[in-house]
This record gives C-alpha cells, sequence and structure tokens, in this order.
C-alpha cells in the first residue's frame, strides 16, 4: 500500500520510526474510511464505534476529526475518532468521540496495547493545539477493552471513572423462549394487554424488514412516531434539532445500506402503533432505539414489540445476547440479565453535560 502523508511526527513515542497523522473534516475522514473500518474490525468495536456510525454526520458544522497511529510501512494501527462539543458551563469545549452523543458506546482503536499507548502519547501531543484547555471525556467505553491500560500509560493526565454499566439480555442455555426472560409484573402486562385485543377486537401484526428500499420508505414515519412520543411526554425531542435529526437520518440510512439495520413493526388494525430500531452486529442484536404511538397505549405496542424482537434473537442460533446499546435505567427496560461494565476517560477543565 502507499502510506499516506505523516504530519506532526514528532509527536510520536519514537520519531522516525512511526507516524503520527492528524485528518480534520468529514470529507478528508471519509477517504480513509476502509483502513478505519478494517482497524475497528480488527479491534471487534461495537457498531456505534465504527465508521458507518461515526462518519454519519449530517451538517457542515461539529465536524470530526481522527487521530491515526501509523507504522513504518504506513500501516494504520491505532485510531480515534472526535468531534468537539459544548461543555457543562456553555462555553468551554470538550473532545469526545465522534458517534458517542445520547450515550452510545465508543471505541479506542489500537491493534495492541503498545499501538494504544502510542496512540495516547499522541493525542495528548495533538490536543493542546486543536482544543482551548484541551478538556477532553471519552466514553463510554467497555471496561475490559484491551486498549484502555495502554492508552492511558500514554496519557497519563486521564482519570477512569466508572460509570452506568449498559443492560443487556444473555441467552441462557434452555431459556428459549422472550417471556422465560421477563418478570412476573412484566408478564402481567403483556396478558392484559393480549386480552384486551382480543376484548376490542383488534388485530396486532408485527413485521420484521431488512431491505434497503423499504428501511427508506418508513423512515419518515418512523421519525415522526418519534418526535411526537417525546411530545406527548411533555419533553422536547432529540430529533427537533435539525443536526441530531440529520445524523439520526443518515446513520439509519448507512446502517441499512450495509445490511446492518434491521426495523421490527407494530401495527394493529393496519396502523402503525409501535418500532423498534435493531442492528444485527454480528453475534449481538443491539437495540438503537424503540416507541410506540401513544393513542395505542391501552395495548402496550412497544412491550409486545421489544417481547417479538427478544423472540427474534432467540430464535437466530448465532445470536447470544442482546445489548440496550446505552445506560438506560433497568426498570425501564422489558428485560435484562446482565450488563456491561463502562468506563469514562476525563481530564482537562469540564464534562460534558
Amino acid at each position: 500500500m502507499t502510506a499516506a502523508p505523516l504530519l506532526a511526527a514528532s509527536t510520536d513515542l519514537h520519531p522516525g520510526d512511526t507516524g503520527v497523522q492528524v485528518v480534520a473534516g468529514l470529507d478528508r475522514l471519509r477517504g480513509h474510511r476502509g483502513e478505519l473500518e478494517a482497524l475497528a474490525q480488527r479491534c471487534g468495536a461495537a457498531v456505534s464505534a465504527r465508521t458507518t456510525w461515526t462518519l454519519a454526520n449530517g451538517t457542515a458544522g461539529n465536524q470530526p476529526w481522527a487521530v491515526m497511529v501509523r507504522d513504518p510501512a504506513g500501516f494504520l494501527r491505532a485510531a480515534a475518532v472526535l468531534v468537539e462539543v459544548g461543555g457543562s458551563n456553555g462555553t468551554s469545549r470538550v473532545v469526545t468521540f465522534a458517534g458517542s452523543d445520547l450515550g452510545h458506546r465508543g471505541a479506542l482503536l489500537a491493534d495492541d496495547r503498545l499501538w494504544a499507548r502510542r496512540l495516547g502519547i499522541a493525542l495528548s501531543r495533538t490536543l493542546p493545539g486543536r482544543a482551548r484547555g484541551w478538556a477532553i471525556e471519552l466514553g463510554p467505553l467497555d471496561a475490559d477493552a484491551p486498549s484502555i491500560p495502554g492508552f492511558i500509560a500514554g496519557f497519563p493526565q486521564l482519570d477512569a471513572v466508572e460509570v452506568a454499566p449498559i443492560p443487556m439480555i444473555l441467552r441462557e442455555q434452555g431459556l428459549d423462549e422472550a417471556v422465560d426472560y421477563l418478570a412476573p409484573a412484566m408478564r402481567r402486562t403483556l396478558r392484559k394487554a393480549t386480552n384486551r385485543l382480543a376484548t376490542d377486537y383488534r388485530a396486532l401484526e408485527v413485521r420484521f424488514t431488512r431491505g434497503y428500499s423499504e428501511i427508506c420508505d418508513l423512515l419518515p414515519t418512523l421519525e415522526n412516531c418519534h418526535r411526537e412520543r417525546d411530545h406527548d411526554r411533555d419533553r422536547p425531542s432529540d430529533l427537533d434539532d435539525d443536526e441530531t435529526r440529520a445524523t439520526w437520518r443518515n446513520r439509519l440510512t448507512h446502517l441499512a445500506l450495509d445490511g446492518l439495520l434491521e426495523i421490527a413493526t407494530a401495527h394493529i388494525d393496519g396502523k402503525l402503533a409501535a418500532h423498534v430500531i435493531g442492528i444485527r452486529d454480528g453475534a449481538i442484536y443491539r437495540v438503537f432505539e424503540g416507541h410506540f404511538v401513544t393513542a395505542w397505549g391501552r395495548y402496550a405496542p412497544g412491550r409486545l414489540l421489544e417481547t417479538a424482537v427478544v423472540q427474534r434473537m432467540l430464535d437466530d442460533p448465532e445470536m447470544t445476547s442482546l445489548d440496550w446499546m446505552t445506560s438506560v435505567a433497568p426498570e425501564s427496560l422489558l428485560a435484562t440479565n446482565a450488563a456491561a461494565p463502562m468506563l469514562m476517560l476525563r481530564a482537562g477543565v469540564g464534562v460534558r453535560s
């Protein structure tokens, strides 16, 4: 391969032996998508730390940038894809992972602990020239990620702080039905919903699709459902913001194009009652979001659909778990029997609000 130009090489642990490259701007980063994606997949990174997710920014503002560490042959060995967001005081800027908005996990991409250390050194020396005060908050990160110790060794100013874990449902031997994973109160909720459907002579239909064209056709309806459900609870929606909405659309469109997205919908008497957006990420079924139409709340369509999604995961022998993707309060979830411990790496003069 032809090595990309090596910039800021003097920030590396061994000048002349390896190179540090800083790439700024979405268009330039997309030019490196292939090697960034290959590195992320070698590292086993979750979908929210891979390029389909992190490079889905839909606006000209808040452009991502990356620190990339290469070996002497120019091969990419470590990288962090970053973005700057507003700090808690409303004036400072905080450097964080691109794609970690709304609490989604990021990743420090490095082939081994040595390359993670070099990445830490490179980032610590790059920040003062790029970010005022170089306030930094990286995460959430899986606490057992092998790159973390090496990265901290190279960037010792960082503090590792435990944050709320991400709930999961792990497949258990001999438990093949979704209801086996539900608490008694949730089972009662489902029974009541099913009885009400029958009493009111309502027909519930659950559909799954992974087809790109069909998903694109569904997205405007799902967007409306998402926003209206937030508004019905007397709160603003994240999709009210133009930039967030554009990123949401791009992210889902790109995931669908990559064949990773699966949309589950529940219709009552032919009308949309709920949806769940899932991502089939190797052996893990990740739930990106789920919403229901308030008018159908009597029939708990969201819970019925989530149960169907869990059953979908259990029916696939290659799937090992369902991941709720963010640190949602467990009591608000359909079910959980495990949790992934998470860390945040922080340094500087502030943290994200």
